[in-house]
């Protein structure tokens, strides 16, 4: 109990000083701003270290599934943890896998410690929404045809060759109309493929 007392008080004391992270990476296709897993950390590392609190990230397996278990530790004692599903569109992917956890990583810590963005993060949801308002497309232009799965999709990304084939990808995933989970997995596999691009 006395454990638990100090570790509240030192927690109070690193959340006064903390800052909602900034926006602090590009999605170079859609020119929209998201915070990274890095920005995160930045913004809450520090303040938790100040007050004694030391915060891990795990991989963690049972029967339902892979988890991410976030701990914030005090060393005079006391702890608090929480786990977050990590939920992978392609199976057998390492690449798809490892997005996923940083995904999963990047929500996680910034719930347990209780910081946000000044505004929703947004690393590329155009990408599957369609737009509020539709600009007139040139006569005779083929209407994009949505994908049959997110698999679909992911496999068709990975044959993309350059960022010109990206840009013929994306307005098929727009039409298709992908949310939640499906919709932030292809979010992340596309920034990885532009990235690979400008690698």
């Amino acid at each position: 109990m006395e454990h638990m007392q100090a570790f509240w008080k030192a927690f109070l004391a690193a959340q006064k000083s903390m800052r909602d992270p900034c926006k602090d990476t590009t999605n170079p296709h859609f020119r929209s701003k998201f915070v990274s897993l890095k920005g995160v950390a930045d913004a809450v590392r520090p303040c938790l270290h100040d007050a004694g609190i030391v915060a891990t990230q795990m991989i963690d397996y049972d029967d339902a599934g892979t988890f991410v278990r976030t701990v914030l530790a005090h060393t005079g004692g006391g702890s608090i943890e929480s786990r977050c599903p990590v939920i992978c569109a392609k199976s057998n992917d390492p690449q798809a896998m490892g997005s996923a956890i940083t995904y999963a990583r990047r929500y996680a810590l910034a719930a347990i410690c209780g910081v946000a963005p000044s505004d929703d993060d947004d690393d590329g949801e155009s990408a599957v929404r369609p737009p509020v308002k539709k600009k007139a497309k040139p006569a005779g232009l083929p209407k994009p045809q949505p994908f049959d799965s997110v698999e679909h999709a992911l496999e068709s990304l990975g044959r993309c060759a350059d960022k010109g084939s990206v840009n013929i990808w994306t307005p098929r995933v727009r039409a298709s109309g992908y949310t939640g989970i499906d919709r932030d997995n292809l979010i992340e596999a596309m920034n990885e493929r532009l990235a690979q691009f400008e690698g």
